[in-house]
């Protein structure tokens, strides 16, 4: 399945990066939303009221009549649970509480539970102070042993007055039993009768004896509390260490969800890969982000940086795309403004001139120059005027040297003798030479400025008497400029910018030069962060950095 080359966002393609990759990128995002999520978290347990808990573990039986006499069976503890937390029970409560809480209220601080594989069940009550806790799982507790032994109280009572009408009923029979004896005539009659008299005796006395058991007393007991409440010492709630891990995870997950959903919406091109995919051409370059730090130019002021080191890989792989297809004018542009091309291209010249390449460094960006700015050399007189047919070619380019320990030179300078060298230029360095052609007054029309013939001429001269001639063009889709130039130079290297330029805007400037039949013989990646994958030159340390030179025309240092 091919991959169409144009698209800017092929589907997935960012959400199929390693997860660690994405998530290092988007760190900030992960590290922003965490500590929101758990500063929340923290600040909602401080604003919370405290919760107190206190419990209560109470041993229910059948019912006795004394705590040391119980009646075998089990207790269904689930009724019991069901008992415990019943209106019945929380009215009670509330009475011995003397609270304004009304009982339903009461009952959301309560809750009743039952130990596995026992008879006991625990109270816990809730409060906002460690007194009332400790009060209410105390007094719910009493309130459910004293209304179980009313009810059961009730129960023995009702079953005496049962017996007891049973008792009177075999009485009633016992008389007349004794009054047919005493009219009895046969004494077989009178044998029955006796009989009968004594057995109804003896069950008469069995029921007032099974009433006089079921007489409750002051020692009744259908449970006891076997664990009485201790007074809290620590809330149970709000837990600032739970909220706060609780916050933790919760900012984890939202933050990474962030990060891939940003990542997802994020266009900018920050991956090697998928800067060669959009482009159609190989990566020439990547100039690591150092943020201020960076010098302007470091192969002049740094040459034994980081930076310069990667413009030093530039070169090397500009000079062998060059050789393979005897490329020797470039165009250096970006896909919109800001991207660092003119850097690029300072340096870039300046890195060729230091292995005694012949260069000359164009500034063609006729709406705002930057190279003379980076260079601090006058712009009075340069490619307009050429253009406009003022000035010769020669009249306008100016030459740069080295000699001794301080650079300088312009086209008025000559020496005798062949200019020296730092040492970290090389051996070749002498023969090299670079020439600066500044962009000359600001036309009002330098669209159609460019686009005339004259550039042609202009480009074939500066070809003849240099190895590389190095264009800094306008940038391709804010204007037409940089189309005619990007026409008649043997290749164009596009810049980009890891910290801003988006795929669709690489996609642009693609379609745009290729309509011109401009060949892209590679692109830059400038500002890039070193945590996206790029890997540095065989990780080896800096060098000692030696004294910077003394804040000099720059151009007449090199």
């Amino acid at each position: 399945m091919s991959v169409d080359p144009f698209r800017s966002n092929p589907p997935g393609e960012r959400l199929g990066r390693p997860l660690l990759t994405v998530l290092l990128r988007r760190i900030w995002v992960v590290a922003a939303v965490t500590a929101a999520v758990t500063g929340l978290a923290i600040a909602y347990s401080f604003l919370q009221t405290p919760v107190y808990q206190a419990t209560t573990r109470v041993f229910v039986t059948l019912g006795a009549l004394s705590p040391q006499t119980y009646v075998q069976g089990l207790v269904p503890m689930e009724s019991e649970k069901e008992l415990a937390e019943s209106f019945a029970v929380t009215t009670l409560a509330a009475r011995s509480l003397r609270t304004a809480e009304k009982p339903l209220e009461l009952l959301g601080n309560l809750d009743v539970g039952v130990s596995p594989n026992t008879q006991i069940l625990v109270f816990n009550y809730s409060a906002p102070d460690p007194v009332s806790a400790q009060e209410g799982s105390r007094i719910f507790a009493e309130s459910y042993l004293e209304y179980r032994r009313v009810t059961y109280i009730q129960t023995l009572l009702a079953s005496a007055r049962t017996i007891r009408q049973q008792a009177a009923d075999l009485e009633g029979q016992l008389q007349d039993v004794r009054a047919d004896l005493d009219d009895a005539k046969t004494r077989n009659d009178r044998f029955a009768l006796r009989a009968q008299a004594k057995a109804l005796a003896d069950e008469i006395g069995i029921l007032r004896n099974r009433e006089a058991e079921m007489r409750p007393s002051d020692e009744l007991a259908t449970g006891h509390i076997v664990e009485p409440p201790r007074r809290p010492t620590a809330p149970v709630s709000p837990s600032l260490r739970w909220n706060a891990l609780l916050g933790l995870i919760m900012g984890l997950a939202l933050g990474s969800g962030g990060a891939l959903v940003r990542e997802r919406l994020d266009q900018r091109i920050v991956d090697t890969d998928e800067l060669e995919e959009l482009s159609g051409a190989p990566l020439l370059g990547a100039i690591p982000n150092l943020g201020r730090k960076k010098p302007v130019l470091p192969t002049l002021d740094a040459p034994h940086s980081e930076i310069a080191e990667a413009y030093r890989i530039l070169r090397e792989r500009v000079s062998l795309v060059a050789f393979r297809r005897e490329v020797g004018t470039i165009l250096i542009t970006s896909a919109v403004e800001s991207e660092g091309k003119s850097t690029v291209a300072a340096n870039l010249a300046i890195a060729l001139r230091q292995v005694g390449k012949k260069v000359t460094l164009v500034s063609a960006d006729l709406r705002k120059p930057r190279l003379e700015e980076l260079f601090k050399v006058p712009n009075h007189r340069g490619l307009s005027d050429v253009l406009f047919g003022y000035l010769s070619t020669e009249a306008v380019l100016t030459p740069a040297s080295f000699n001794g320990s301080k650079a300088f030179g312009n086209s008025e300078t000559t020496t005798s003798s062949p200019p020296a060298h730092p040492a970290w230029w090389g051996p070749a360095a002498e023969k090299g030479s670079l020439n600066l052609m500044a962009s000359g007054p600001l036309p009002a029309n330098p669209a159609e400025l460019l686009a005339s013939s004259k550039i042609a001429a202009v480009i074939d001269q500066l070809r003849r008497r240099s190895d590389y001639v190095i264009i800094d063009g306008p940038p391709l889709l804010p204007v037409a400029d940089a189309l005619t130039m990007a026409y008649y130079c043997d290749g164009v290297i596009l810049v980009t910018d890891g910290t801003r330029t988006t795929g669709p805007q690489v996609t642009q400037a693609r379609r745009l030069l290729k309509q011109v039949h401009a060949t892209i013989i590679g692109v830059v990646l400038n500002r890039f962060d070193k945590r996206n994958g790029v890997i540095d030159a065989y990780g080896y340390a800096p060098f000692t950095q030696p004294p910077a030179p003394k804040p000099e025309d720059r151009f007449e240092r090199i």
